[in-house]
């Protein structure tokens, strides 16, 4: 079957090149991959700030003489006082030992936890313009760059706080990650596929491969050092495999690169019927201007949805 329409529009472009062909098939399953860098540097988080077996290190004396060293579970010594000597379990290391966040700083793991997560929340507000004003593949790049920078800034912090400020760009990474993905996978396959290619449980599998990592690696720095050097083969693999959206060049009225993207998709389909020259075109209900947030609450109806879908995320 060939596009035979002087304007072809995308979702007919997407439908005579095969529908969910090996192209897409082939996108999907990279973009699933990459996913990899992004569910490690976001689980990888709550196993980084557990709190191993811990005990308040005690000197025993008895008329001046050291008799043993001691200690309980406890953020005070025998006699009532503040404990300053903590021992904890030998072979495993997590930020909670490194930087001794118990006691009176037991609420900063939980902290650091919530920092990434306002990360990905700003994320989620600002990623969406970034990527309909500049492009989903661009935006998909600096997502991995922002990961695989401030995963090593991590890695090499001398202090939580520093760890705490490179979560929040690692989480605000993951956010622009996530926006963008869905855009990319969603815009290239047919509407019956696409519950199926953005809801395949990648990030399960992703989550029990890390469990797996992670008991083989008991120290958080090695951990964040890994996620960060996996980054550069999703980078690579990205800027060489994954397109820019072809939609998102005729929405902008760049033509020739969308029509150039489109007989690529053809090739790699083994489409041969195929009509190369395909017309591209803007739905004619489709108008040229820019939307923001405001735009989700413009009616009391659209207000509701949003609200809800809010509430569900």
């Amino acid at each position: 079957m060939s596009a035979s329409v002087d304007q072809s529009k995308p979702d007919e472009v997407i439908k005579d090149l095969g529908g969910c062909g090996r192209y897409q098939i082939r996108l999907s399953v990279t973009v699933h991959l990459v996913k990899t860098l992004f569910s490690f540097s976001y689980t990888s988080l709550v196993i980084m700030t557990s709190v191993p077996t811990w005990w308040c290190k005690e000197n025993i004396y008895n008329n001046g003489t050291f008799l043993e060293s001691s200690g309980t579970q406890s953020c005070s010594t025998t006699n009532g006082t503040e404990c300053h000597s903590f021992s904890f379990e030998e072979g495993t290391n997590t930020i909670v030992s490194e930087f001794k966040l118990i006691c009176t700083n037991d609420f900063i793991p939980s902290t650091i936890n919530s920092i990434q997560m306002a990360g990905t929340l700003t994320s989620y507000v600002i990623s969406g313009h970034v990527a309909d004003r500049f492009g989903r593949k661009p935006t998909f790049l600096i997502a991995i760059l922002i990961v695989f920078c401030f995963n090593l800034v991590g890695f090499f912090s001398v202090s939580w706080k520093m760890f705490a400020v490179s979560t929040f760009f690692t989480g605000f990474g993951r956010g622009d990650f996530l926006t963008t993905q869905h855009s990319i996978m969603s815009e290239y396959t047919p509407s019956k596929w696409r519950v199926l290619v953005i809801g395949f449980p990648s990030l399960a599998l992703h989550q029990c491969l890390l469990s797996l990592i992670a008991w083989l690696i008991r120290d958080w720095r090695y951990l964040l050092l890994m996620t960060s050097l996996l980054a550069i083969p999703c980078f690579f693999a990205t800027y060489f495999i994954v397109p820019e959206s072809f939609r998102w060049y005729i929405a902008h009225e760049k033509f020739d690169k969308a029509k150039y993207i489109v007989k690529s998709i053809a090739k790699y389909n083994r489409n041969n019927t195929f009509n190369t020259d395909i017309s591209l075109g803007r739905p004619e209900s489709s108008a040229k201007q820019r939307y923001t947030l405001l735009n989700l609450f413009q009616t009391c109806e659209l207000a509701k949805i949003t609200l809800l879908s809010m509430l569900n995320w």
